[in-house]
């Protein structure tokens, strides 16, 4: 089972474990706002079984489960405790949470807040590599945690991914995608699957503490008033409103999630785009009603034209 070493050359203050909403993360734009994602991380790991080890200047520190007694009860309450040099440990402190801290929270989460405390403080994260000396290094070795890094497509991969597409509200990479991302990070998982992959901006998206989408319906809207009006770039709306030929019936983020029928004022492009998927029959769900509403009747195009729109059977 691989170990997952998350290393900073700075130095963490042990207040980090033992304050509750405590943040004063470096740099001018972090990640990290709540103040509890380490803590969080820590009772999520020991839940699942895993092992969590603290290097400080390279004294070790460890952090361990201990079943307490709490009115009648049995309480997995999480203990630190600090190696003597000799290779005893030193007495132990209670931590101010429990193993039931983020109790839905998954194993994805847990790496999710220590790879963007590392990211904050200037670190690397690190899979069975040679870790530098000195700094800060937060060792896990936990069944799952790998795959959960692996597979749970929690961070997008900029470094092998195209943007096409950057504006205030969002930057589109052209790679599919189960999520929506805030800032390059897992926010929102999606009903549908989407053709492209969103990366909204910090300032216009509300979380919640379990640092997902606090109201996904303005996120939405937004968005779609975004392609509606501001998008200029007519081949990647055609990419977004249609339903391929092929495929009459696909189901996507973009064909049922968005909202293009709260205007009739739309961009030019995007007039452009609806127009001609609408008379070959392509247009998907969403832009298939603003056209329905605002177009079809007003240009007298036919009924068969019309009900391919809605049934994907297309007009002929």
């Amino acid at each position: 089972m691989a170990k997952v070493n998350f290393w900073t050359s700075t130095v963490i203050p042990m207040d980090a474990f033992t304050l509750m909403s405590a943040s004063a993360k470096l740099g001018n734009n972090p990640i990290g706002r709540f103040g509890t994602g380490l803590k969080y991380a820590i009772a999520i790991i020991l839940r699942h079984g895993g092992k969590i080890q603290l290097f400080v200047n390279n004294i070790e520190y460890e952090f361990y489960i201990h079943e307490k007694d709490f009115r009648g009860k049995s309480m997995a309450t999480i203990r630190m405790r600090k190696r003597h040099g000799l290779g005893h440990w030193l007495s132990s402190k209670q931590l101010p949470f429990t193993t039931h801290l983020g109790y839905n929270w998954e194993l994805w989460q847990a790496y999710r807040e220590l790879h963007s405390n590392t990211i904050d403080e200037g670190g690397k994260t690190l899979i069975n590599e040679v870790v530098p000396d000195g700094g800060t290094s937060i060792v896990v070795d936990c069944p799952g945690f790998c795959e959960a890094i692996e597979t749970q497509e929690v961070f997008i991969d900029r470094d092998n991914m195209k943007k096409i597409h950057s504006a205030p509200l969002v930057d589109i990479y052209d790679a599919p995608s189960k999520y929506l991302y805030m800032e390059g990070i897992r926010v929102y998982t999606l009903r549908y699957p989407a053709r492209l992959t969103y990366d909204l901006k910090n300032a216009y998206v509300n979380l919640t503490e379990d640092r997902t989408v606090g109201n996904i319906w303005s996120v939405l809207y937004d968005l779609s008033m975004m392609l509606l009006k501001d998008v200029n770039d007519r081949g990647l709306l055609q990419r977004i409103l249609n339903v391929s030929k092929d495929k009459k019936n696909e189901a996507t983020f973009e064909t049922m999630e968005l909202n293009f029928d709260t205007s009739s004022t739309p961009s030019e492009t995007f007039r452009s785009a609806a127009l001609g998927l609408a008379r070959s029959g392509s247009i998907g769900r969403s832009a298939g009603t603003w056209y329905h509403s605002h177009v079809a009747e007003s240009e007298k195009l036919g009924e068969v034209l019309v009900y391919g729109v809605f049934d994907g059977h297309g007009g002929h």
